[in-house]
């Protein structure tokens, strides 16, 4: 968890997550399109 926000800071791309207890939820969208788009991928 600690890496990817410094990458997705290089990308200018900020996943939403949710971290609870022992779970993890990423949600990868766009919200300039609202869905996803090549920057999710």
């Amino acid at each position: 968890m600690s890496k990817v926000p410094l990458i997705a800071e290089k990308l200018n791309h900020h996943p939403e997550w949710f971290n609870v207890y022992n779970k993890l939820t990423i949600d990868l969208t766009t919200h300039d399109v609202l869905g996803i788009s090549e920057l999710d991928f």
